[in-house]
């Protein structure tokens, strides 16, 4: 079908609605010549389809704003914005688990794709309430209930645990555990190997 389609996520706007009658609200507000040049750019047909990750436009909130308020880390909506970066300006590579540290020992890309298939796995078997032994990799995700929620879910956990940036669409759509978790090894910052 190769549709396109793209999600525009606005931040405030302050042209309408309450935030223009009341004022700021803390973050950089989206304007409405900003808005119309969205539109322009996104309704375009000249443009060719999106990648997964290029899909999905979040506008008007910045993760150095949302870094520092305690109520944006709690929210799950918007909590894989914010960076992993440190005050020195550089990420966090560590593993946030002591199983995805077995990353960082592999030695080959099919050794890393193992690590992550079981930790995937785990993840997965944990996030459905089914047992370990009953999920099949090779069993697209959408029949284990796999919906946008629990993409949402399983992305952010890959960023955090894996350190593996994932679009929701390479997690739905047909995709496999297996396919998930090789892509993952691939794009993991702690895999090591090639």
């Amino acid at each position: 079908m190769s549709e396109k389609a793209t999600s525009l996520d606005l931040g405030v706007c302050d042209f309408a609605g309450v935030v223009a009658d009341s004022g700021s609200s803390g973050v950089a507000p989206v304007t409405e010549a900003q808005f119309h040049a969205l539109l322009a750019k996104y309704c375009d047909p000249r443009i060719s389809l999106p990648t997964p990750l290029d899909c999905q436009t979040v506008v008007g909130l910045s993760p150095s704003a949302l870094s520092d308020k305690k109520q944006w880390q709690d929210n799950p909506l918007v909590r894989h914005l914010i960076t992993n970066e440190k005050l020195g300006g550089k990420a966090d590579s560590r593993p946030h688990s002591a199983k995805a540290g077995s990353l960082l020992q592999a030695e080959t890309l099919a050794d890393a794709n193992a690590a992550v298939l079981e930790l995937s796995t785990e993840k997965l078997s944990k996030t459905v309430s089914m047992a370990m032994a009953d999920v099949d990799a090779n069993t697209p995700l959408h029949q284990y209930g796999v919906d946008s929620l629990v993409a949402v879910e399983l992305r952010d956990w890959f960023a955090e645990e894996l350190q593996a940036e994932l679009g929701v669409f390479e997690i739905l759509g047909g995709a496999t555990l297996a396919s998930v978790s090789q892509l993952a090894a691939k794009k993991s910052n702690l895999v090591q190997a090639s």
